[in-house]
């Protein structure tokens, strides 16, 4: 893409029409945009995205691009002018607004967004005209990314980065960074550096590098304690004669044996 022309009016600290003829500029070789905090640097960036695509880096909503420095009767809108895939295209841009308005029951009326994108052609007597490609934001984004190549997301960060989000963008510099980043970086702190999360990465736990202690075979033998002796059951005897497990033994009986009774004598009568 190459910039020709840009025209601002009540856009951002801009409160009256400023012309930027990138044409001028570029024609010595590289130019630098250079001037006091709040001078409009990077309006003038936000300026050419507004204008492509109808939004600007950040975290910024569009009804707020225009200038509060502008009289109130003054209309927002961004002229843009840029060469694509062999193309030249002017698009106009306004973004929503509120103006006063006597037909208005309170005096103020709200203007919706708008866009239109032109294409020069030449004609057969070298005269150059602007025709009309189209006049919708959704049909005027796709004639843009068709030119570019390159959908709003990636377009605005290879070109700019924005300060709300260049944490999140363009990652933490050197001074800013946080603990995370000394050193070799894990999955989880790099993360969090690239997301720009203020949540720090958590320490590692130490663990112990002590190898356990290392002894001799004499050393072992010496205090190393005799394992007891293993204890196997005893097989129970075999034989007619050999009592049961859990069973008292018994003994046969004998024969027996008649003795005689001894007998008393009988009294005297």
């Amino acid at each position: 893409m190459y910039l020709h022309h840009l025209t601002v009016q009540a856009f951002g600290p801009f409160a009256r029409t400023e012309d930027v003829d990138f044409d001028a500029l570029t024609s010595a070789g590289l130019f630098l945009l250079r001037g006091d905090t709040g001078a409009g640097k990077t309006s003038i960036l936000d300026a050419v995205c507004f204008a492509l695509y109808g939004t600007v880096p950040g975290i910024r909503p569009t009804h707020r691009l225009r200038s509060d420095h502008a009289p109130v009767d003054t209309r927002t809108w961004v002229v843009l002018e840029f060469s694509a895939a062999g193309r030249r295209l002017r698009i106009t841009r306004t973004p929503k607004q509120t103006y006063p308005s006597a037909r208005a029951k309170n005096g103020t009326a709200t203007a919706e967004a708008t866009v239109q994108l032109h294409e020069r052609t030449v004609t057969e007597q070298d005269f150059a005209a602007w025709e009309p490609v189209c006049a919708k934001h959704e049909d005027a984004c796709r004639e843009i990314e068709a030119a570019l190549g390159l959908p709003r997301n990636s377009s605005a960060r290879s070109s700019s980065c924005p300060r709300e989000t260049s944490r999140n963008s363009c990652g933490p510099t050197p001074k800013t960074a946080p603990p995370c980043c000394a050193g070799s970086l894990t999955p989880d702190a790099s993360k969090n550096c690239r997301t720009g999360s203020p949540r720090a990465a958590r320490p590692r736990k130490k663990t112990s590098t002590k190898s356990p202690p290392q002894y001799s075979s004499s050393a072992n033998a010496s205090t190393r304690k005799p394992a007891p002796p293993s204890r196997r059951p005893t097989p129970p005897r075999t034989g007619p004669s050999a009592p049961t497990l859990n069973t008292p033994p018994t003994l046969a009986p004998g024969p027996r044996t008649s003795s005689p009774v001894p007998r008393l004598p009988k009294p005297p009568p």
